[in-house]
């Protein structure tokens, strides 16, 4: 921002800009890290971070619905990244009957889809 003021080019959002803002400082910043943190109390960071990144994964669906086209590549790159997601967090390495993985586990799968 003070970059931008320096330079004369900062502009401050609009009225109609702000429940963008809002939505994405409520979704994206304050849901998402809630949901992240409490969920680090369950589960090791490097499973919580492999899950809360895989946002764009649950978008795709989403993005169809409201009308994105679905392309051969995108539907393979959707393909990839889920099977890497897999491959990483190794559904068979997780204990099933342990309650308090499964809650940090669903909170960051939560968190991304959020």
């Amino acid at each position: 921002m003070g970059v931008l003021a320096v330079r004369g080019e900062l502009k401050l959002p609009t009225s109609a800009d702000v429940p963008v803002i809002l939505s994405v400082g409520i979704c994206m910043m304050g849901l998402y890290v809630s949901l992240v943190h409490t969920a680090m109390a369950f589960i090791s960071a490097g499973r919580g971070a492999l899950l809360g990144y895989s946002t764009p994964l649950w978008a795709t669906p989403v993005a169809v619905f409201f009308g994105e086209k679905m392309t051969a590549l995108r539907a393979i790159g959707v393909v990839l990244g889920l099977g890497g997601l897999v491959v990483l967090f190794n559904p068979a390495e997780l204990d099933w009957s342990n309650k308090e993985a499964l809650i940090g586990n669903g909170l960051c799968v939560l968190a991304a889809i959020s």
